[in-house]
């Protein structure tokens, strides 16, 4: 074998070992196996308060981004202070097309609205609720179905 095959060999042996070792080591401290038998590590990025990813570093929001076993993401948004904003399900790693339940938060812990996507699009009945009534329905935001 000459020394280019050798060397190609040596760094895919290489490559297998290091991805092999980190998702042991993941497993190995708490990451989620999914149905396919891959460690699901849950990847946090910054946003804005668009929920927009962003490089600013002061005041950002995080967001926190982890798979589902039926091939869905799951993001909870928090602030600064580490209250949570927001929790929905995507449907692309890239969280950028909503699919499912999102529940948004105000900066108390109270819920201010909650309803669903259906690939994107809003779809039912969304909740509002007001802040100084948590218990009273602030208003409903009827929403037309694509079906």
């Amino acid at each position: 074998m000459n020394t280019a095959k050798r060397t190609l060999l040596s760094a895919a042996i290489a490559a297998a070992l290091i991805c092999c070792c980190s998702i042991k080591a993941n497993a190995m401290v708490g990451g989620q196996e999914s149905s396919n038998g891959t460690v699901n590590v849950p990847r946090t990025e910054a946003v804005d308060m668009y929920l927009m990813p962003t490089t600013d570093t002061v005041n950002t929001w995080h967001r926190v981004i982890r798979a589902t076993s039926d091939g869905k993401f799951i993001a909870q948004v928090t602030a600064p202070d580490g209250t949570l904003m927001m929790e929905g399900t995507y449907s692309d790693a890239q969280c950028l097309v909503q699919h499912g339940r999102f529940t948004y938060f105000y900066g108390n812990g109270q819920v201010s609205a909650w309803g669903y996507y259906d690939m994107g699009v809003k779809t039912g009945t969304w909740l509002r609720f007001d802040v100084r009534e948590p218990r009273a329905q602030h208003g409903n935001e009827a929403v037309a179905s694509k079906k």
